[in-house]
């Protein structure tokens, strides 16, 4: 674990590439949410205030909604959400973990935000294969 590194946003861009995957950075505007599969069952029995937490945030927030979502190369459930508000890094690592993003990921993107002014809040999605290019 402590061998994690900062990545900048074009480093992540050639990682993402390598792997037939498409990097999705985060705007102001929006949440990334990595909920990984074991979670997604514990966020169905052992967090009912799921959609209450996701309520607030839409009312709090200027509005709330899923915009995308897809499966991850592990099986992992990626999710966007766009809100209203502008929201800075800080906040959007907190909002995501009260959702029940991944934690160690929100734990490490904490990290990144002691040591750079900001992180790279992003996902890997993977590209869609063309039936018929």
């Amino acid at each position: 674990m402590s061998d994690y590194q900062i990545r900048s946003e074009s480093v992540l861009q050639g990682i993402a590439a390598d792997l037939g995957c498409e990097l999705v950075v985060a705007s102001d505007h929006q949440l990334l949410l990595d909920i990984d599969e074991q979670t997604t069952v514990d966020l169905l029995h052992l967090r009912p205030d799921f959609d209450r937490v996701f309520s607030l945030i839409d009312e709090k927030f200027c509005g709330a909604e899923v915009v995308d979502s897809w499966r991850s190369r592990r099986g992992n459930l990626h999710v966007v959400i766009e809100i209203g508000n502008s929201v800075t890094d800080q906040l959007a690592c907190a909002l995501q973990a009260s959702l029940g993003s991944d934690p160690m990921r929100e734990a490490l993107g904490a990290w990144e935000l002691q040591h750079e002014d900001r992180t790279v809040r992003c996902l890997f999605k993977p590209r869609q294969k063309l039936l018929n290019p």
